[in-house]
């Protein structure tokens, strides 16, 4: 039944968000995954579609030596960008794997749209955090 009322809500997300591209006005979504490193990466839908690797530095890590390797700046595909977005939401929509403040090894997801901001910490062992973290680091290597 949860993997239904999943289902269903990214159907409804994707079908609010993308009914302004019939009319071919985008309506402005910006998607963002902070690992549980604290690298980020942010997805936009205006203009164009692109994605941005922002990684750590080891002035910036925990342990001063960890490095999250060169930033990437890049434009992605509309298909690429929805698969993430689509992941995010149905994490964002779990509230089992929801915690209540950023943990080492915890993930930070945010989607941002219409003036709407939708963000929570997910433990680092969620089911399909994996997931997401698997399609953006293809992406930031492609």
């Amino acid at each position: 039944m949860k993997l239904i009322l999943r289902f269903l809500s990214v159907i409804t997300l994707i079908l609010f968000y993308s009914c302004t591209t019939q009319t071919r006005q985008i309506m402005p979504v910006t998607c963002t995954y902070a690992d549980g490193n604290g690298n980020s990466y942010t997805l936009k839908n205006t203009p164009g579609f692109t994605f941005e690797y922002r990684s750590v530095t080891p002035k910036n890590s925990s342990s001063g030596v960890y490095s999250g390797g060169e930033p990437v700046y890049k434009t992605i595909s509309e298909s690429e960008f929805e698969k993430v977005r689509g992941l995010i939401a149905i994490l964002l929509d779990d509230e089992s794997i929801r915690i209540e403040k950023r943990l080492l090894g915890s993930g930070f997801l945010k989607i941002e749209a219409n003036g709407q901001v939708k963000m929570q910490f997910i433990d680092g062992k969620a089911p399909g955090l994996s997931e997401l973290d698997s399609v953006v680091k293809q992406m930031r290597q492609e």
